[in-house]
């Protein structure tokens, strides 16, 4: 019996520092973005979301955070902006361990949203103009996945995952200019239920030992007055 109690109490324990962790990172990361003229809450009161998922996806979302605080250090360190596009994106790259194809960078604006997935669908790097057109807390955007945080229409969804297909299958080995044109993204449940208009410009295989293990993709965006 005592023994039973001594376990739920250090998993308790254990729970909450992780909980601490989460929140402090968060805030870090609030407080960064707010420099940039960005206003991204960090959690919603009582972590609904990140609360109900396992440890295991927990510490690695607060994994995933501090590698993002670290791109922002670095690159604040050296001077350089963190709405700089090529540099920023760079130092993902190089972190992350990923080539990108030659001419990649020479296609990449800085008003343009940079994004990274993996061959899971997940989400590795979003650059800061990406919350320029975005209300949801980073709890939200880092426990939720992006199906269950964003509407388009399905025509356009299943372009998109057929296109991407083609890079993770190696079907395409370079950069697949989308044949989705400009399209309206909305926020399913978020605060203020933002619309904006994305056209996926591109979408660019990143490769690891030869192989796609995960992709760029680059978004022109326009808001949307709601």
């Amino acid at each position: 019996m005592d023994f039973n109690v001594m376990q739920i109490s250090n998993s308790m324990l254990s729970m909450q520092l992780i909980h601490e962790e989460f929140k402090r990172s968060a805030l870090k990361l609030s407080a960064i973005c707010s420099t940039q003229n960005i206003r991204v809450r960090p959690f919603v009161e009582g972590l609904p979301h990140f609360g109900k998922l396992s440890s295991d996806r927990q510490l690695d979302i607060i994994k995933n955070i501090k590698f993002y605080l670290e791109l922002c250090e670095e690159q604040m360190s050296e001077g350089q902006s963190l709405r700089d596009n090529l540099s920023f994106t760079w130092k993902a790259l190089r972190k992350l361990g990923y080539s990108p194809k030659s001419d990649l960078f020479s296609l990449i604006k800085d008003d343009d949203i940079i994004e990274i997935y993996n061959n899971e669908s997940r989400q590795l790097y979003r650059n800061l103009r990406y919350y320029d057109f975005c209300s949801y807390s980073i709890e939200e955007l880092y426990s939720l996945e992006w199906w269950n945080l964003f509407s388009r229409d399905a025509e356009i969804t299943m372009k998109l995952i057929e296109e991407s297909g083609k890079i993770f299958n190696g079907e395409v080995d370079t950069h697949i200019f989308s044949e989705t044109g400009e399209h309206m993204v909305k926020e399913l449940a978020s605060v203020d239920r933002l619309s904006n208009r994305y056209r996926a410009k591109l979408l660019s295989p990143l490769m690891l030992n030869k192989k796609a293990e995960a992709m760029m993709v680059v978004i022109e965006a326009n808001s949307v007055m709601n």
